[in-house]
């Protein structure tokens, strides 16, 4: 309706714990290169723990197969009506996931909904993994040492989040 207004009111942040070998795998490889101790005579394994911290401190965004979560997501609910931009800059997330299977998980997985209730109409934009595809696509952050769980078994801990200058987090 010309005149309506719309404004993201809510929003919900997803994580959850999941596997994928391959992609640790294709992570791992690319800092191996610094593994040589003979690179035309120079040696460059001294670089090998600091390449891995770099790998592994990228996030890994786009779509996956949400197979690949090994348990239920934890939510984290956002009021755009009352958060602060100070609680938007930083904030943390408490997760406690219940394995759904006995495996190894990877990292940790995210993505997020965003409710527009309008004057007129509501819409609710959707990352989910179970849904569409976006160009917003989901994020992954990985572990540099996987976790092998069985099923059955609870890992808690916290996800941090802080704003950077690319108005990411």
């Amino acid at each position: 309706k010309p005149g309506g207004l719309m404004f993201p009111t809510t929003s919900i942040v997803y994580l959850a714990p999941f596997t994928d070998a391959f992609l640790y795998s294709e992570t791992i490889s690319k800092a191996r290169f610094w593994q040589q101790t003979d690179f035309y005579g120079v040696d460059l394994s001294g670089l090998m723990a600091e390449a891995v911290d770099h790998n592994f401190g990228q996030p890994v965004v786009g779509c996956f197969d949400p197979r690949i979560l090994t348990a239920a997501p934890v939510e984290h609910a956002v009021d755009f009506s009352t958060i602060s931009i100070a609680q938007l800059e930083a904030f943390e997330i408490p997760f406690s996931f219940v394995s759904n299977y006995t495996g190894i998980v990877h990292g940790i997985a995210g993505w997020f909904d965003v409710h527009f209730r309008g004057s007129v109409s509501e819409v609710t934009l959707s990352t989910s993994p179970f849904g569409q595809k976006t160009h917003w696509y989901q994020i992954r952050f990985m572990f540099k040492n996987p976790l092998a769980v069985n099923v059955g078994q609870t890992l808690h801990g916290k996800m941090r989040l802080k704003v950077n200058d690319q108005r990411s987090y």
